[in-house]
């Protein structure tokens, strides 16, 4: 049954693949398991193989990302492997390579102390898939605006995200208000968002927050001084610990910012990390606008003036991620179950439209 579905779905359990991030495409855990052992058995016959190295490693991050991150997750196949394991070994059998300073450089997620190695492997490769966004992560992290937009920029020459997600970050986006904080969760509802701003200049006056980068103390503490917020001190920082730790650095936000610029928080974000704040919220576009009056007059206009939904009606894209997409777009639900309660403000038509696209 398991190959069945696999083959059903376009997944090979016998072929090695090259590997993209899971973020990027919609394919099941069983498939990257496959994987990780296809690329395993290539590397047994090759152990100098660049790109085996670079899917093999790409298969096992895939595999602990579906597993939510959580360290017990190399107990789910014979040759699964966390990252830091895995540079040891190319270490010793391809120093100095692109592989091994490109997979070096991205292991430690939004922690700058690697970067080194990614400014390397970016010298020798700047066009390799994947690498850009690593390269973006490393400059947010690092605050290091100018690298931030020569890599978005390259990024979006490459087609990095297709139309359908350039629509979604524009309507997150113009769903803040101006000198808004917007806060988010994952690589979906962030890197589009800072593609928009720096390769196309679309509000850059928008701060956005994603919130696993505020666990690095060298990006919070930058960030919080220029709030008016003291940083925030965490008791524990490890794979199993995210959870917690992303749901302790919102409440903190929420309960002790005292600025004037408007606090979003993306509708992207797992509700229990801001739950008894909910309160306090009203929807605004596709956000929940902190400490808000009434926005039912601004949920008109952006509806009327602003939100694009031509790809969400109608894509006529191919899309390996159309499903991640489809779990993204789900959201705008929220908004539009917000707007039916407004229904009497709406004309004939605009209802009609409404009535439709709450049945997607």
């Amino acid at each position: 049954m398991l190959l069945l579905s696999s083959l059903l779905n376009g997944q090979s359990l016998k072929e090695p693949e090259f590997q993209i991030s899971f973020a990027k495409e919609s394919r099941s855990i069983e498939y990257y398991l496959a994987q990780a052992d296809l690329w395993w058995q290539e590397l047994q016959k090759d152990s100098l193989d660049e790109m085996a190295w670079w899917n093999y490693y790409r298969a096992c991050r895939n595999v602990q990302g579906l597993h939510n991150w959580q360290a017990d997750f190399i107990e789910l196949g014979p040759n699964l492997r966390f990252g830091a394991d895995i540079v040891l070994l190319i270490e010793k059998k391809i120093p100095n390579s692109f592989t091994y300073h490109f997979i070096k450089g991205s292991t430690g997620g939004v922690d700058p102390k690697a970067g080194e190695y990614l400014l390397k492997a970016y010298a020798m490769k700047p066009e390799f898939p994947g690498l850009l966004a690593a390269v973006v992560t490393y400059s947010i992290s690092t605050h290091n605006e100018e690298l931030r937009k020569e890599a978005n920029k390259k990024w979006y020459l490459q087609n990095g995200f297709n139309a359908n997600w350039m629509d979604f970050a524009w309507n997150l986006l113009q769903s803040v208000e101006p000198d808004g904080i917007l806060f988010t969760q994952g690589d979906n509802d962030s890197y589009p968002l800072w593609l928009m701003q720096d390769a196309l200049g679309i509000r850059t006056d928008v701060l956005v927050l994603n919130i696993d980068f505020l666990l690095y103390d060298g990006f919070q503490k930058p960030v919080f001084k220029k709030l008016g917020l003291e940083p925030y001190r965490f008791e524990k920082i490890d794979p199993d610990g995210y959870s917690e730790n992303w749901k302790n650095v919102v409440h903190y936000f929420l309960s002790e910012y005292q600025g004037q610029r408007d606090v979003h928080i993306s509708f992207t974000v797992d509700p229990k990390y801001y739950a008894p704040f909910k309160d306090q919220m009203q929807i605004q576009g596709m956000s929940f606008r902190f400490k808000a009056e009434n926005t039912s007059a601004k949920n008109l206009a952006y509806f009327r003036e602003t939100i694009r939904l031509n790809s969400y009606q109608h894509s006529l894209i191919a899309d390996p991620s159309a499903e991640r997409l489809r779990q993204m777009t789900q959201k705008y639900q929220i908004y539009f179950d917000a707007l039916w309660q407004e229904k009497e403000q709406l004309n004939e038509a605009e209802v009609a439209q409404l009535k439709s696209l709450q049945k997607k």
